[in-house]
């Protein structure tokens, strides 16, 4: 999946054509792709299977978000995870979209006993991340002769480079986004 359509970016470049297509769809999911390594997680939704060590606290800190539905959650110091070790979900609540509280327990203090099965992410991208990717792909795709050249100027023959992996507006946008984490 990518994080803005190939259509997306030929709108914004009003293109008709489909002399690029191949082009654009490879830059969309490489931006998507560089945009989720720069925030340090899966934007859009995901199923994911985590493994966390227990720390005897009441609260786990998966590594995506936002959390839309835990599947299940287990505790087991023998890493068998059978039906018996499964927590009952009326146990646990999901809190903020980004953690998990047990209500009345905690988990085992003991190293990677705990599985948890979660969907996480966006289901529709948000407009402003998919602005991002878009912007961030034309750019990619108006340099690709020389792709650290960002202008040229035939008067003086002066050229300007750019060395930034994001645009500045971009960079404000995906800081936003981008995983905190929680030690």
């Amino acid at each position: 999946m990518t994080l803005c359509s190939r259509d997306d970016v030929k709108d914004y470049l009003n293109l008709t054509t489909a002399e690029d297509d191949d082009t654009i769809k490879s830059l969309t999911e490489y931006m998507s792709a560089v945009i989720d390594k720069y925030c340090d997680r899966t934007i859009e939704s995901t199923v994911t299977t985590e493994y966390h060590n227990g720390h005897g606290v009441r609260t786990l800190y998966p590594n995506q978000y936002p959390i839309t539905s835990v599947s299940g959650i287990w505790q087991d110091t023998a890493y068998e995870w059978g039906s018996g070790t499964e927590i009952d979900s009326s146990k646990y609540l999901v809190v903020n979209s980004n953690n998990i509280l047990l209500k009345s327990d905690r988990f085992y203090e003991y190293p990677m006993c705990i599985k948890i099965i979660y969907t996480a992410g966006y289901s529709t991208i948000p407009d402003d991340l998919k602005f991002v990717c878009i912007t961030e792909v034309v750019r990619h795709l108006k340099r690709r002769d020389d792709p650290a050249v960002i202008s040229r100027s035939s008067t003086d023959s002066s050229i300007s480079y750019d060395i930034g992996d994001f645009l500045p507006t971009s960079k404000v946008v995906l800081d936003r986004y981008k995983k905190v984490r929680v030690f």
